[in-house]
């Protein structure tokens, strides 16, 4: 299934980038803690900005980026409707994990135990082209657990020439209740 990118722009929000008091607008550049500038974080969903992004003169070829998973909304529960994990005390949420794929290339971040909303901010693969970009990037979350893992779901993503100039872009995924934020970082 391919997924499309829903959300753009998370909207300014004096708790969330209290360091930018006059800013419009919430960058990943300016929050002083970049997760709770992407939704999903106790500050609900970004909100989509007709016309983000603005123009581009397009993206230099020779130009070197970094692809980084911010973070995840997962689901609540399992495909089946059952908990993630069994707990010592009940039911938890899941142990997630993101492996990220791009041509050749295999990435993974690190895994973030017991949380719905899990904020990685971790750049899996550097040094990219935007010819390597546009191989397109697939997703795979997973929960990680002691004798098997079970599988959250899925995304595919090719940027956009406007994707470069986004603070992040916010996938949506399958199933449609997971979401998960990337951002490409421009090397210096």
């Amino acid at each position: 299934m391919t997924t499309g990118v829903r959300a753009r722009r998370a909207v300014h929000d004096d708790a969330a980038c209290a360091d930018e008091p006059d800013s419009d607008e919430c960058y990943a550049a300016n929050c002083p803690k970049v997760a709770q500038c992407f939704g999903g974080y106790g500050l609900g969903r970004p909100v989509a900005i007709p016309g983000a992004g603005g123009g581009s003169q397009g993206v230099p070829p020779g130009s070197l980026w970094n692809l980084e998973v911010v973070g995840a909304s997962l689901p609540e529960t399992a495909p089946d409707g059952s908990a993630w994990d069994v707990e010592w005390f009940g039911w938890g949420p899941p142990d997630a994990k993101v492996v990220v794929q791009l041509g050749d290339l295999t990435a993974y971040t690190s895994e973030q135990g017991d949380n719905l909303t899990p904020s990685w901010e971790e750049q899996v693969i550097t040094q990219l082209t935007p010819a390597d970009l546009q191989q397109g990037a697939s997703f795979t979350v997973w929960d990680m657990d002691v004798s098997d893992h079970d599988l959250i779901g899925t995304c595919q993503w090719t940027p956009t020439e406007a994707d470069y100039l986004l603070p992040y872009v916010a996938l949506s995924c399958d199933p449609a209740d997971l979401w998960l934020y990337v951002r490409l970082v421009p090397q210096p």
